[in-house]
């Protein structure tokens, strides 16, 4: 089973899922190696290692319908994507946040997770970061590297997802304005 379809069957729970289901529907291969290139999502502007497919689709979070836009693509055996959300109001930014977290870690059955708040850049209000280990719906391992940076009412998400997930993958995958 490919990292695709098992990331696509992963995503049919959640709202992580939601996310990784619509991008990886409009995904596709991406040439062999990385090649960071400069992404504009919502107003800023992220680094991908590949050309990304984008997609748009609205996600159920808060009780409420949010349109959610997506870049993404598959380099070195790995997914690597950037989300984007608007909330209605700043102040539900920290509980639509939560919720975005929590919603993640469920579709990929993380048992454990560690919380990081390094690398946060000076534009961010808020960031979170989260490395786990949970399971593909192959039942095999599947690592995720997963940030959520907030500017105003917009909350971001930067993801990556694989069987191994080296330093060299994550570290240049950058947003910022």
């Amino acid at each position: 089973m490919t990292m695709r379809s098992n990331l696509c069957a992963l995503g049919r729970g959640g709202l992580g899922g939601i996310a990784v289901v619509a991008l990886l529907g409009a995904l596709t291969a991406c040439s062999p190696g990385l090649n960071w290139r400069q992404v504009p999502i919502a107003g800023m502007t992220a680094m991908l290692p590949c050309k990304p497919d984008t997609a748009e689709r609205t996600v159920s979070l808060g009780g409420q319908a949010l349109p959610m836009q997506m870049a993404g693509c598959e380099a070195e055996g790995s997914l690597f994507a950037v989300s984007h959300m608007e909330a209605p109001r700043a102040a539900d930014v920290p509980a639509l946040q939560r919720e975005w977290q929590q919603q993640a870690l469920a579709s990929m059955r993380a048992s454990t997770f560690t919380l990081s708040t390094q690398g946060v850049p000076a534009w961010a209000q808020q960031a979170m970061g989260v490395q786990t280990v949970g399971s593909g719906p192959d039942g095999k391992p599947l690592r995720a590297h997963l940030r959520w940076l907030v500017r105003g009412a917009h909350i971001y998400h930067l993801a990556v997802y694989g069987s191994a997930i080296p330093d060299t993958l994550t570290e240049p995958m950058t947003l910022e304005p």
